[in-house]
């Protein structure tokens, strides 16, 4: 009895497993691991812990002989679950955002399907501007980081995401998303501060006067 033959098994989602097994979240975790397993993907150690307490679940409630399983098969996968392919260690990754510069938030935290779909819809909001084309969400795998622009398109399902997911801030992102707020619907500034003698622009979602300060007139992009 391998970890895989359950999974495979518990896929077909029979009536006496969706009678146990209620929760959204579960059910979600089912179809998600099973594709993997489908896929040859080897699990984390985090998920085999899961599927464990869900085994036992349907052992308490019978189902596990229904599905041809003895009891004694059962509680020996219990006690020590084997695998086909070895399980990765799972490793906490904090959930949280923070301002890299140039109207960019970086979002870390573990690949959550449903948080993925979020991310990536936040790249098709807005209409197909050259703004919004060259502002796209990327994912670093190095870095295992979202990096999602800061757009009028965005603004608000950022807040969103950040809000509904427990995201952890620092000051530096809450400054910068109510500076963003505090700028909505204004035009762009540009003036002069005569202490230390410099120029200071404010660019709202404008490509053409993005790219000739930094690159024309060398601006810092703050």
């Amino acid at each position: 009895m391998f970890m895989e033959d359950v999974i495979t098994k518990l896929a077909i989602r029979p009536a006496t497993v969706l009678a146990v097994l209620t929760d959204d979240w579960t059910t979600r975790f089912l179809v998600s691991i099973s594709e993997n397993v489908a896929l040859n993907k080897p699990l984390s150690t985090r998920q085999g812990d899961h599927m464990v307490r869900v085994v036992r679940r349907l052992r308490d409630a019978g189902v596990m002989r229904q599905l041809g399983f003895s009891d004694a098969t059962t509680d020996a996968f219990i006690e020590s679950p084997r695998y086909k392919i070895a399980p990765y260690p799972s490793s906490d990754i904090p959930k949280e955002v923070r301002y890299l510069g140039n109207n960019i938030l970086g979002f870390r935290c573990k690949w959550i399907k449903d948080l993925v779909a979020e991310f990536r819809d936040l790249g098709e909001r807005g209409s197909a501007t050259p703004w919004r084309l060259s502002n796209y969400v990327t994912y670093n795998r190095q870095q295992r980081l979202w990096l999602v622009p800061v757009t009028d398109d965005t603004y608000y399902a950022i807040i969103k995401i950040i809000r509904e997911h427990a995201f952890d801030v620092d000051d530096a992102v809450i400054d910068y998303l109510y500076l963003c707020d505090q700028s909505k619907q204004k035009p762009s500034v540009f003036a002069h501060y005569a202490e230390g003698n410099q120029f200071v622009a404010i660019v709202r979602d404008n490509p053409i006067i993005d790219a000739w300060l930094e690159h024309v007139m060398f601006c810092e992009v703050a």
